[in-house]
């Protein structure tokens, strides 16, 4: 039979605490981390001046990659 003990039970509300407030951060900025750079993404960062910078970066290293192989 499973127990838990005084340590199990607050590592658990730790961690469920932690949950709870990355959902929070989620549903309030969304997934686009640099909102405070970019004043808002509408939902999508393909708009987003900061989004399509670090997209594009993206690409180029892939590109990169690629040709070096």
């Amino acid at each position: 039979m499973l127990t838990m003990n005084f340590a199990t039970a607050v590592v658990l509300a730790i961690v469920v605490a932690l949950v709870c407030l990355s959902i929070r951060t989620l549903r309030k900025k969304g997934t686009c981390g640099y909102k405070k750079h970019c004043g808002g993404c509408s939902g999508s960062c393909s708009e987003c001046p900061t989004c399509s910078a670090a997209d594009s970066l993206a690409d180029e290293v892939r590109r990169r990659l690629a040709a070096a192989r």
